[in-house]
């Protein structure tokens, strides 16, 4: 669908977890993520992109969501906010499974190392307490 391009928009700032960044055409509002701010460089390639310049003809609100997972290269408009909530979901779930990789491969390195140093200081205590019977300590 063809937008026409008019001026620059205001931009508002809001602290709301869910919207990245929307464009709203009726009060022709750009409304932005404050954790943006901090990001100078992304933030500026946010606004200059075409798709926060264009007017919505059939949609309230043009929601765009900047994927966190790729330093924000891809940019999806979605009609809907339940499409950006999935987007949103959805790369929580792949960092949950990229966490859990990691966490399980770092057991799997670690633990014979754990079991070695175990059996160690077990055998080694059962030695001290042998020691210590056979000379009337214990």
């Amino acid at each position: 669908m063809k937008l026409k391009r008019e001026g620059k928009p205001r931009i508002e700032w809001t602290s709301n977890s869910d919207v990245i960044a929307a464009y709203d055409p009726i009060a022709d509002v750009i409304i932005i993520n404050k954790r943006l701010r901090k990001n100078k460089k992304i933030l500026k390639r946010c606004l200059e992109h075409e798709m926060l310049h264009w007017k919505a003809k059939d949609s309230f609100l043009k929601h765009l969501y900047i994927d966190l997972t790729d330093n924000f290269k891809h940019l999806f408009d979605c009609e809907f906010h339940s499409e950006v909530r999935k987007l949103v979901y959805q790369n929580k779930d792949v960092m949950l499974v990229k966490m859990f990789l990691l966490n399980y491969l770092i057991v799997l390195v670690l633990s014979p190392f754990m079991i070695l140093a175990k059996l160690w200081f077990y055998s080694y205590r059962l030695v001290e307490l042998i020691r210590g019977g056979a000379d009337g300590k214990a």
